[in-house]
């Protein structure tokens, strides 16, 4: 085991078991180097902690050029700024990628993986860290020769610059095998060992949904509110939809299979509203600046899946309503201009 990380067993409340990552002082720098796709708030997070962490980082842009640049990543946490240099190149290169992060938002994983596809072999390692359900499949079918992992993250961050961000909320990840050998995740969490909190879980489908139901509580909320997460938690309205939001995932999830997936899931909310209370959304972000959402991933993903089993779901298809409506205001007036 390389000197940088330690494992440890320990179990969840949800009776999982997990490999909980402890970074500690390397006595030496990993040399290989990990790709990360996609500068967003969730990308530039791990860029900088991996970075800070001793780890090569490369950040793939779409910018040709600052290809074989390096960029400094600003991160504040708390009263706690940092400045951290990181490698920059663009998805053509032909250099090999072994362990890639896709940060990008879901519609655009598909073609930004394509991009720089031909620097793939048989042992890359793809690490999905988007919000949502319904295009990992479509990826396992794209990629059948390579090992895919999802990434179930509870951070919270905000992007304040091109290269900067807030860390608003201490979280978690949790990492998960979708698709291939289950021979290396030991080595992808010890190469992924950082300041940030990493676990590894054997059963990652309970986690993708409840990760799925926060999303689709947290982030059309605070749209439709138009309020910072933490501003949810006082709302009444907000509280009574939040309810009726994960009981019309109740009988969608028992269809699953997966009922430890809705465990106390109003609490977990709760939390998350807590420890990200002074971020903003990424949906709401997103509608502030008039880009596409991932509400196809998020309730209209829980709307479609329950039209085919016959489920009712009235206040996920009144949000997905509502956020498609608003993006097709500012689609029409864009386009207009």
């Amino acid at each position: 085991m390389p000197p940088s990380c330690q494992i440890s067993f320990s179990s969840q409340s949800q009776s999982h078991a997990c490999l909980k990552v402890i970074p500690l002082m390397a006595a030496m720098k990993q040399t290989a180097t990990i790709h990360i796709l996609g500068a967003g708030s969730i990308g530039l997070l791990w860029a900088a902690y991996l970075s800070l962490a001793g780890r090569q980082v490369t950040l793939i842009t779409r910018d040709i050029h600052k290809s074989g640049h390096r960029q400094t990543v600003f991160l504040e946490k708390g009263s706690s700024k940092k400045q951290v240099d990181v490698a920059l190149n663009t998805a053509d290169k032909a250099s090999h990628i072994d362990l890639l992060l896709v940060c990008t938002k879901a519609f655009d994983a598909f073609d930004a993986i394509a991009s720089c596809a031909h620097r793939f072999n048989q042992e890359t390692a793809i690490v999905l860290l988007q919000n949502g359900m319904g295009f990992q499949q479509t990826l396992i079918d794209k990629y059948p020769s390579q090992t895919l992992y999802v990434g179930i993250s509870t951070e919270g961050a905000l992007k304040t610059g091109a290269f900067a961000l807030k860390h608003t909320g201490q979280g978690a990840t949790f990492l998960g095998l979708i698709h291939g050998s289950k021979n290396n995740h030991k080595k992808i969490c010890e190469r992924l060992s950082c300041a940030l909190s990493l676990q590894y879980q054997d059963q990652i489908t309970a986690f993708q949904w409840q990760k799925l139901i926060i999303n689709c509580v947290i982030n059309p909320l605070t749209v439709y509110f138009d309020c910072q997460n933490g501003a949810l938690a006082d709302n009444p309205a907000a509280q009574l939809m939040k309810q009726a939001l994960i009981d019309e995932c109740r009988p969608l999830i028992h269809a699953q299979g997966l009922d430890s997936a809705l465990h106390n899931i109003g609490e977990v909310i709760d939390d998350v509203i807590k420890k990200t209370a002074n971020n903003s959304s990424s949906m709401r972000e997103d509608v502030q600046q008039q880009k596409n959402t991932e509400i196809a991933f998020l309730n209209d993903y829980i709307v479609n899946l329950a039209n085919t089993l016959g489920i009712a779901c009235p206040t996920h298809q009144f949000l997905a309503n509502y956020i498609q409506q608003r993006e097709a205001q500012y689609e029409s007036k864009n386009q207009h201009h």
